[in-house]
């Protein structure tokens, strides 16, 4: 029997196939030409399946497609040095001189300076902090066949969560907003020196700055240069930022910047592995788990549960303020926004997102937020969203992008107010410089990550999945951070 392949039309595979002539290959060929041309019902309730429908196996695949996080994924967390503690609480020291000044060393010849100098120092404290995430299934499902065993597949999926959790929190964690959570990159950069080593793109003032991959590098050489001078004698060897970054940067990073990894012509549009400077070449890392301008909106929008996290706000108060000192809210940027507001607890866990209404900001003014805490009383921590300007209609919950993460009122009862003086855009996206030497940056573990079985009050076999650590900047002096640049290659655009 031969049937050309221009007349079918069954979505059957052309495997089945041997050749251009279209002649069935094998008896079983044929028997899967006549499924597919008899399964055309397009009936979806198993139970009134009639003919040859009633009593065909179903075509359910027998792989299962992911879109989920993997390990490969959590890019540093892969790449930290690791360590362990033996305390709960754990100690080290920093040399931070070697003591005297440069020009110090002169006397005379019968010895007239004879006090002795010393080095300087500093004793850091970190704490380990306790990291779980629940997992279980029911007698049924572990007893079921289906593509994968059903403990195995939730088993991979705690370990996942916790993976995935401690990769964010290493560099968006912030003990202050939650403080049962580990501090970050950014929190112990910020908390370092009133942080003096947080560089922003956006200092001149020029809106264009924000999108320019040419200021963007001014601010990596200067924070470069900074790091082996005589406060840190460092270096940078990695920059890690969000996807359009990078994209950002193949695209518009001036060839002499770029270092040539292999036969490829530097050019243009040319993948960018690395950054040349006069201090040292900087390797480029891209993780997409860096909340930066496509998945910085509230986590109600992205479709995750927040029945765990606190209630939604008694009401939000916004207004406009005019003549702020110290606003940038400038010609171009000033017009109509619409605030969302979430609160966070302890564990780092956010609830229902709230929206205010429009508010018309204008030339050197400010939106100054009150907002009102929620029955519950358990935040501890506000996350302030903004939407783009001058929105037409009502966003929804996915158009709105991270402004900042603060503490709440440290009396629960009490409003929190927060004045918008537009200083963190909306959408940025964050760039950290790291040094990752392991005298520099290190993940450390009181507690190995491990299986924790709990008792079965029921018909549902539960555990946990569970880690003792955190991260230490042992050396935060060799570490930057570049705030409110804004790929031009991403969607979401905040003006």
């Amino acid at each position: 029997m031969t049937i050309p392949n221009s007349e079918l039309n069954t979505g059957v595979d052309s495997g089945v196939f041997s050749g251009s002539n279209g002649v069935f290959n094998a008896p079983e060929s044929y028997e899967q030409f006549v499924k597919a041309i008899s399964a055309t019902s397009n009936q979806t309730d198993h139970a009134t399946f009639t003919g040859t429908a009633a009593y065909r196996r179903e075509s359910l695949e027998g792989t299962m497609r992911k879109i989920i996080a993997t390990r490969k994924t959590f890019k540093l967390l892969n790449v930290l040095p690791k360590d362990s503690t033996e305390s709960y609480l754990d100690e080290w020291a920093v040399q931070t001189d070697i003591g005297g000044q440069p020009g110090g060393i002169f006397a005379g010849e019968y010895g007239n300076n004879l006090d002795p100098e010393s080095g300087d120092y500093e004793r850091k404290v970190a704490f380990s902090k306790f990291m779980q995430t629940p997992a279980g299934v029911t007698l049924a499902q572990a007893k079921q066949k289906g593509l994968e065993s059903a403990r195995a597949l939730e088993n991979n999926n705690a370990i996942l969560r916790l993976l995935r959790g401690i990769n964010w929190s290493c560099y968006h964690g912030d003990s202050k907003v939650s403080p049962k959570m580990i501090d970050g990159i950014y929190s112990q950069i910020k908390s370092h020196n009133n942080g003096q080593n947080i560089m922003d793109v956006w200092s001149t003032g020029a809106i264009s700055d924000i999108s320019n991959v040419d200021a963007l590098v001014d601010k990596l050489n200067t924070a470069a240069g900074k790091v082996v001078g005589q406060e840190s004698y460092g270096e940078l060897t990695d920059i890690y930022m969000d996807p359009m970054v990078q994209v950002a940067l193949d695209r518009n990073l001036d060839p002499a910047y770029r270092v040539q990894l292999d036969k490829e012509e530097v050019k243009y549009g040319a993948p960018v592995r690395a950054i040349r400077t006069s201090f040292g070449d900087i390797k480029t890392n891209f993780d997409v788990h860096i909340e930066g301008n496509d998945n910085s909106m509230p986590q109600y929008g992205r479709g995750r549960d927040v029945s765990k996290g606190p209630g939604v706000s008694g009401g939000v108060a916004v207004t406009a303020q005019s003549n702020v000192a110290g606003t940038r809210f400038i010609s171009g940027t000033e017009g109509t926004y619409i605030y969302a507001v979430v609160f966070v607890n302890a564990n780092g866990i956010e609830g229902m997102p709230i929206m205010t209404d429009p508010v018309a900001v204008g030339v050197n003014g400010a939106a100054q937020l009150v907002i009102q805490p929620p029955v519950d009383r358990t935040q501890t921590g506000v996350k302030i969203f903004r939407s783009k300007r001058n929105p037409s209609g009502v966003p929804s919950w996915r158009d709105f992008r991270l402004v900042e993460s603060i503490p709440a009122n440290s009396d629960r009862n009490a409003a929190t107010t927060y004045v918008d003086k537009n200083r963190l855009i909306p959408g940025r996206s964050p760039i950290f410089l790291l040094n990752l030497d392991p005298m520099s940056i290190k993940w450390k573990n009181y507690v190995p990550m491990m299986t924790w079985p709990l008792a079965q009050i029921d018909t549902t076999y539960r555990w946990l999945v569970l880690n003792y650590g955190y991260l230490q900047l042992g050396i935060p002096q060799h570490f930057f951070y570049i705030e409110n640049f804004v790929s031009p290659y991403s969607a979401w655009q905040p003006f």
